[in-house]
């Protein structure tokens, strides 16, 4: 105790500081940092390619319309 004894007449704010390290380090335990995000390196790959051809949002006209022609088509030969 004669090491802790000469810091804690000289300085004891730094004595104080020394008991407290343990208690500031269960709390930063206890609370961890927020996690860092980061961007997959991947993306940076993709970001300059272009599509070859182009999709279009929509069905076409005719494919909807023979569709709808076949649904009812069908519907007229189920009998319950």
């Amino acid at each position: 105790m004669t090491i802790l004894g000469g810091i804690g007449f000289t300085a004891p704010w730094l004595l104080l500081a020394l008991f407290a390290l343990p208690i500031l380090w269960l709390i930063l335990r206890a609370v961890p940092p927020a996690p860092i995000r980061r961007r997959f390196p991947g993306v940076a790959l993709l970001l300059g390619l272009k599509d070859a051809e182009t999709v279009s949002d929509r069905t076409p006209w005719c494919c909807c319309a023979c569709g709808q022609s076949w649904r009812l088509f069908w519907a007229s030969q189920v009998r319950c």
